[in-house]
């Protein structure tokens, strides 16, 4: 049984259970956990309405790009 609790939660998606975990997602990103978590960020951002009206379409745009890319690159 785990008896590891959660430590924090990055962008309302990704938990850690201790520091290392974390240092280790941070210093050690492929490029697929880059993507995935840019977009994770700004919806993160964009759910907690951190952008005025402009700046939320303008990243409305850039999640359906990025999102876009990121299915044309999943192997098939």
């Amino acid at each position: 049984m785990n008896n590891k609790k959660n430590m924090g939660t990055i962008f309302d998606t990704i938990t850690w259970e201790d520091k290392n975990q974390l240092d280790s997602l941070i210093d050690n990103m492929a490029d697929e956990q880059v993507n995935f978590l840019i977009i994770k960020a700004l919806e993160s951002s964009f759910t907690r309405g951190t952008f005025s009206l402009i700046e939320s379409e303008i990243v409305s745009k850039i999640l359906r790009k990025l999102s876009y890319q990121d299915v044309d690159n999943i192997p098939k």
